[in-house]
């Protein structure tokens, strides 16, 4: 796959498919041999990023470096064509790049890609987007873990579906990881949620398919999810949804919402 079909692949932005494309009109690659093993290996992911950021050097956008893992991605997707697994779902996995700079341009007003520590998940194929989820395997833990992108349809029906549908893939290709655990970390799963969302939330629905095993109170995490864009005080937070409203009230009264772990109760998984 070339570059320019691959960016296509991922619906980039023309502005930022160009930017990709000027990068490689000036440069040559700095990935060597060594980088791509470490950009496989979990316990060398920071390593190898901060490397790459050293070598593409001043890079205020974020795009210098996304062009070199561009150019390893397309590594990867002749690893998804060896093992057969549909380019539907090495597309969904890796626009999680599209997603965030999408995000970044609706935030603060230009397109920006800032998640190159999170890349190598996918790129070392050790994360996947099925449907409305993605599943990334913890070898050290054998467990899976589950993230909630932004654009997924968290209605109940479709959870499942989505479940369903990861597990025939673990079936297919990952059958060792069949009995893995799955679990999540996340503002979704804070029981302060109970307190906000109505009953009928597709949020809180989604929350109540965990066993809550820990809870970390201090952490401001769901305000970088439920309030995009740069931290305020408080008292300044955006109320544009009824979620904003009601967590915002909250706060103010001294609450704190959270950041919590749990794993999938087993009847969920039959």
């Amino acid at each position: 796959m070339d570059r320019s079909e691959l960016y296509a692949l991922l619906d980039f932005p023309q502005e930022v498919a160009e930017e990709l494309h000027g990068y490689w009109k000036n440069h040559t690659s700095v990935l060597n041999e060594d980088l791509e093993k470490r950009l496989l290996n979990r316990a060398q992911w920071d390593g190898a990023i901060k490397e790459i950021q050293e070598k593409v050097g001043e890079d205020p956008n974020g795009f210098y470096i996304l062009a070199e893992l561009m150019d390893f991605c397309r590594k990867t997707f002749d690893e998804y064509e060896k093992m057969g697994i549909d380019r539907t779902v090495f597309a969904a996995t890796m626009k999680f790049c599209t997603r965030f700079i999408h995000e970044h341009k609706a935030a603060y007003g230009n397109y920006e890609f800032q998640w190159a520590w999170w890349f190598p998940r996918q790129l070392s194929m050790q994360e996947y987007r099925v449907e409305e989820l993605e599943f990334e395997f913890i070898e050290e833990e054998q467990r899976i873990y589950i993230h909630i992108p932004s654009d997924a349809d968290m209605r109940p029906s479709r959870v499942q579906d989505t479940f369903k549908a990861f597990h025939a893939f673990l079936k297919k290709y990952y059958p060792k990881w069949l009995k893995a655990e799955w679990y999540c970390d996340s503002w979704m799963l804070s029981p302060v949620l109970d307190q906000l969302l109505d009953e009928n939330s597709n949020v809180l629905q989604f929350n109540h398919l965990f066993q809550i095993e820990s809870v970390d109170y201090d952490s401001l995490g769901a305000l970088d999810w439920v309030f995009p864009g740069k931290r305020v005080p408080i008292a300044d937070l955006q109320e544009n949804t009824s979620l904003q409203k009601r967590m915002k009230k909250y706060l103010l009264g001294g609450g704190k919402v959270g950041w919590a772990k749990g794993k999938v109760k087993q009847r969920y998984l039959d």
